[in-house]
């Protein structure tokens, strides 16, 4: 029984017994990977700026590996008009001061969030509005801007309608002139409008279609866009190529301005409530044609149709605009960075002047370089008593110019001398 049990023993351990046996092979082990992992995420520091101001951001991601690398983010802050976005999703967006106040802009990638403060001081009270400029009579105002009356120059020739526009550092002003049967752009120096050239003829045998000049804004580039109301044309003057280009434009176009990224924008002759107000527009030269992004829609609080008297973006991509028989100050700016001025917060009553509704005519509105506007009001069926310039801006940055001292009337002389401006423009 004892050797039974033994050979079963010696069987069972019969490999690796013998003399010439080997050991099994063992592995040897070597490093494991550790995976790398999103430790945090970081957009900067707290900001302090002031308005105007433009600053990139760039949200980067630390990992427990060391590396720093640039990550595509969502962008968002609270509360708004303080600073607007660029973009909503990125790598690197850019803010714009267009508020006094502090907002908290915040950055998520993953499962990471990174806020940082920005303060946007207010402007000074001091700082410079711009020359203004209007038209009246066939001839050139210029409005001081202590409220005393305009100096009247007349030219030697007819302005038959709107078009007037001034570049940003008040060097060239430009005027739409009928001079001797023809529409014509005319340049000149802004301290001597007498004397003026013609840079641009506009219509006759090569240009029939050219009628009704209505409107007019410059680019960054110095380039004039005027838009003709009856011909449906925007001719565009380029005074460094000494040519003009001609597009054509919407249907139903009453006032245009451009934003500081040269996208220009229009308004229609009449808006329902609701219905697209303010439409962005792209130029394609090559194909003389362009495409169209409905931007903002007409308010519902304004009785019957909207007519918008007045369109004007100031250089903070702010954009003002008035009903011609209505008494409230709109503003529109895209704080969201979606490309429109749809959301929430996004359109606001800007401020709200005196009068009734139909008391005055709206002609036209120019925003001026410290965040406010020029209101030109005339005469309408109802209170005389608010015809003039009136002046516009939020003096306390609580975002709108209701408060005291933020409507003014900053000249009326016009209406006791005859002066009556068709429309008005200042620098941006």
């Amino acid at each position: 029984m004892q050797n039974r049990i033994i050979l079963v023993l010696c069987a069972g351990l019969m490999v690796g017994c013998g003399p010439d046996s080997k050991k099994p092979e063992v592995p040897v082990p070597g490093p494991v990977p550790v995976p790398v992992t999103l430790v945090s995420l970081s957009i900067g520091t707290d900001l302090d700026i002031a308005m105007g101001d433009v600053v990139a951001l760039t949200a980067h991601a630390t990992y427990s590996d060391t590396a720093v690398a640039a990550v595509p983010a969502d962008w968002s802050m609270s509360p708004s008009g303080v600073v607007t976005l660029s973009a909503i999703q990125g790598t690197s967006i850019t803010i714009t001061a267009i508020g006094a106040g502090s907002t908290e802009i915040t950055a998520s990638f993953s499962t990471h969030v990174a806020t940082i403060t920005v303060t946007v001081a207010p402007l000074p009270p001091d700082e410079s509005m711009g020359s203004v400029f209007g038209d009246a009579l066939g001839g050139i105002l210029r409005y001081p801007t202590d409220g005393s009356a305009p100096t009247y120059v007349d030219p030697g020739f007819s302005i038959p309608g709107r078009g007037m526009a001034i570049t940003s550092d008040e060097s060239q002003l430009y005027v739409v002139a009928l001079l001797n049967g023809y529409y014509v752009i005319a340049q000149m120096d802004p301290n001597n409008p007498t004397a003026y050239t013609t840079v641009a003829t506009l219509n006759g045998a090569a240009a029939p279609w050219v009628e009704e000049p209505f409107s007019m804004d410059i680019d960054s580039q110095g380039r004039v866009y005027l838009y003709c109301y009856d011909g449906g044309r925007v001719i565009r003057y380029d005074p460094e190529a000494g040519s003009t280009t001609q597009y054509y434009a919407p249907g139903s176009t009453f006032e245009m301005s451009f934003d500081s990224l040269d996208n220009l924008y229009w308004t229609p002759l009449l808006a329902s409530a609701g219905a697209t107000l303010i439409t962005g527009y792209r130029y394609y030269p090559a194909y003389n044609i362009s495409f169209a992004t409905p931007w903002a829609s007409a308010p519902a609080d304004e009785d019957g149709y909207f007519v918008a008297a007045g369109l004007a973006f100031n250089s903070r991509d702010e954009a003002f605009v008035m009903n011609a028989y209505g008494t409230r100050v709109y503003r529109y700016v895209d704080v969201n960075g979606d490309g429109t001025a749809a959301g929430a917060g996004e359109a606001i009553t800007f401020a709200t002047l005196g009068g009734t509704y139909s008391d005055t005519f709206i002609f036209g509105i120019s925003a001026t370089r410290d965040g406010g506007i020029l209101v030109n009001r005339q005469s309408g069926p109802g209170d005389s008593s608010q015809e003039g310039i009136w002046r516009v801006i939020d003096l306390n940055s609580d975002g709108n110019a209701d408060g005291e001292a933020e409507i003014t009337l900053f000249n009326a002389t016009f209406t006791s001398n005859g002066f009556d401006p068709n429309c008005l423009v200042t620098p941006r």
